[in-house]
């Protein structure tokens, strides 16, 4: 919901690979027997009334991260030049 807020107002540069779009909120009720059955019982929407729900949201610059890039080196070594660090 974060990343379709900053999406939808320009708000941030969305960069990395689309989010899954599970946003389905449910509700698990016992039927017997050991078994369960979960039921929908909310749909998220963005504020502008978008459901992200199976869509998800796509980043405006892809970037498959692999562990070589997160383990192995400093992000500053793959991160796209436009990114803005600030050291602390």
């Amino acid at each position: 919901m974060v990343a379709a807020f900053a999406a939808e107002n320009q708000l941030a540069t969305i960069v990395g690979t689309k989010t899954a779009g599970r946003l389905m909120a449910a509700s698990a009720f016992k039927v017997g027997f050991g078994y369960r059955v979960a039921l929908p019982i909310a749909a998220y929407r963005t504020w502008q009334g978008k459901m992200l729900e199976g869509i998800g949201v796509c980043p405006d610059s892809k970037l498959l991260l692999t562990r070589k890039l997160t383990f192995e080196q400093p992000i500053r070594n793959w991160a796209p030049p436009w990114l803005l660090f600030v050291d602390t």
